[in-house]
């Protein structure tokens, strides 16, 4: 029933109801019908939609088309793209590895409240990756994440800490 009327109301190019559609079809494995109704949200304007077509083909190995999709929705500020641009970079497994863009990444999307982003951007500092080292704002980004409620933020700035204190007393 809820696919009838979402097909309804994609005839007038409403682009939630194309969007709505390709989740269901995605929820269903059923992932060119996904794809088609994600393509038509994104030409609408739909940013969830450009990212999840970019998750579908990062899973795919498809890396030109994860990069156009995700590069689609990070400039109109979308900031699970910008996130997830920042993963991809950082880990170097379907394009080259750059950390300086993955951190730069990292902290557009950590400005924008992302814990994940926040979490890695502490990450990043406390290793001196993408960036000079420094203990203080990975202990920041650590602590706004945990704050968030990201629980890995939490572990990394209790280790940080312990770590820290270690290093403090002789």
């Amino acid at each position: 029933l809820a696919e009838f009327y979402l097909n309804k109301s994609a005839n007038y190019c409403f682009s939630p109801a194309h969007y709505s559609l390709g989740y269901l079809y995605y929820l269903q494995g059923d992932l060119i019908s996904a794809k088609k109704w994600f393509i038509s949200a994104k030409e609408l304007g739909d940013n969830l939609a450009a990212h999840l077509l970019g998750t579908i083909y990062k899973n795919e190995k498809e890396t030109e088309k994860m990069m156009e999709n995700l590069l689609f929705a990070e400039s109109n500020g979308f900031t699970p793209s910008i996130t997830e641009l920042g993963v991809i970079y950082y880990d170097g497994t379907l394009v080259e590895k750059d950390l300086q863009k993955a951190f730069e990444y990292f902290e557009r999307a950590a400005l924008k409240n992302d814990p994940l982003a926040q979490n890695n951007l502490g990450w990043m500092y406390e290793h001196g990756e993408g960036t000079e080292r420094n203990i203080e704002k990975a202990e920041y980004w650590y602590r706004i994440a945990s704050e968030n409620g990201f629980e890995l933020a939490t572990k990394n700035l209790n280790k940080l800490n312990n770590t820290s204190e270690n290093k403090i007393s002789f």
